[in-house]
């Protein structure tokens, strides 16, 4: 069982307190970030603990030694209660004065918690309402299989080859989120009113925020790629040192790339249909590289290309093929570009 099922949990751990500010050892941050990569949701709680860890003006580079810092409270407080309190009020012990003002300290902090909750708009929650258990589900496809998807809200979601999505099975509250990896198509329906509501896409690299909209969504090559047909999303990334974050609020016609290692969201103009019309069985292409090509068949049919040369490689390619089966890909792919394609069971040759 995970030892730290919440924010509380990990902010009171030493390790990961100097994992986020960037003293932890070697063994401590590779320990840390397996942690985080056995679940997509464990990234989310974290970069909530570095907000909360920052939002209460900790030192990012001196982690205070607790123990030192406990016994000099204690010492303070013990002064100030023999110069202040008469003597018969010391008949309570030493543990109880630190239990004592450990809650004092407790209601401080959580009165700091609660008013950073609201700067950023965290919902808080209501101690006569009972904590709704969240079953998430989990689907994924095979190479040359897609698969769509119906949430709750009325959302729909096409999942492209090779691809993985967990998504809760039931939608409550003013939140919907999902982690994606590999590439899916989203077609969210836009609430107003008391039903209003949030739509996130988690990946590794960051998240994509939305109210409603039309987008793909693309976390292969080492970054997630997202490009937005209809409305208008929010991206939202940690910086490479994970101490704070930088977004960027697309439009219709916008292509942005980014990762988890560069500090930047780079922005592009495109035609969306190039990026989209696999949802339909279709492959678009316009003025495409046939190597980008080549990685495409790769990633939705798990097939290695071969192509003969470095130059054909770089042949540009615009056009229309169906993508809905592979020979007939192929086939048509070989008359578009005037070029033979053999395939030999899982290797395909791009020749002259």
């Amino acid at each position: 069982m995970d030892q730290y099922s919440n924010i509380e949990d990990l902010l009171a751990d030493d390790s990961f307190i100097r994992w986020i500010s960037h003293s932890a050892t070697e063994k401590e941050r590779a320990h840390w970030e397996q942690w985080m990569a056995e679940d997509p949701a464990r990234e989310v709680m974290v970069r909530e603990a570095q907000k909360l860890h920052q939002s209460i003006h900790y030192d990012p580079f001196d982690t205070p030694d607790f123990k030192n810092e406990l016994a000099e409270l204690e010492e303070t407080i013990s002064q100030y209660e023999t110069n202040r309190v008469p003597t018969e009020r010391f008949s309570h012990s030493k543990s109880n004065y630190v239990h004592y003002w450990m809650r004092v300290a407790a209601v401080l902090l959580l009165t700091i918690v609660t008013g950073w909750g609201i700067y950023v708009g965290l919902p808080q929650s209501d101690p006569d309402k009972k904590e709704v258990k969240i079953e998430w589900a989990v689907s994924e496809t095979e190479f040359g299989e897609k698969r769509a998807l119906q949430l709750t809200d009325g959302s729909k979601i096409i999942l492209n080859a090779d691809s993985r999505l967990r998504y809760p099975q039931r939608h409550t509250g003013k939140e919907l989120q999902v982690w994606l990896e590999g590439e899916a198509y989203f077609d969210i329906v836009h609430k107003t009113g008391a039903d209003r509501r949030q739509f996130t896409v988690h990946t590794r690299d960051g998240d994509v925020r939305v109210l409603g909209t039309k987008f793909n969504v693309n976390t292969r090559k080492n970054q997630t790629e997202v490009v937005l047909e209809e409305g208008k999303v929010k991206i939202e990334k940690p910086d490479s040192s994970r101490s704070s974050s930088i977004s960027h609020v697309m439009t219709p016609g916008e292509m942005v790339r980014f990762d988890s290692q560069q500090n930047r969201i780079d922005v592009q103009a495109i035609n969306p249909e190039l990026y989209t019309s696999w949802t339909e069985d279709r492959l678009v292409f316009e003025e495409t590289p046939l190597h980008e090509i080549a990685y495409d068949l790769e990633t939705i049919y798990g097939l290695e290309v071969r192509i003969a040369s470095s130059e054909l490689g770089e042949m540009l390619v615009s056009g229309t093929v169906s993508n809905d089966n592979l020979p007939v890909l192929l086939s048509s792919l070989s008359r578009l570009l005037e070029v033979d394609i053999d395939r030999r069971e899982q290797l395909i040759l791009i020749t002259d």
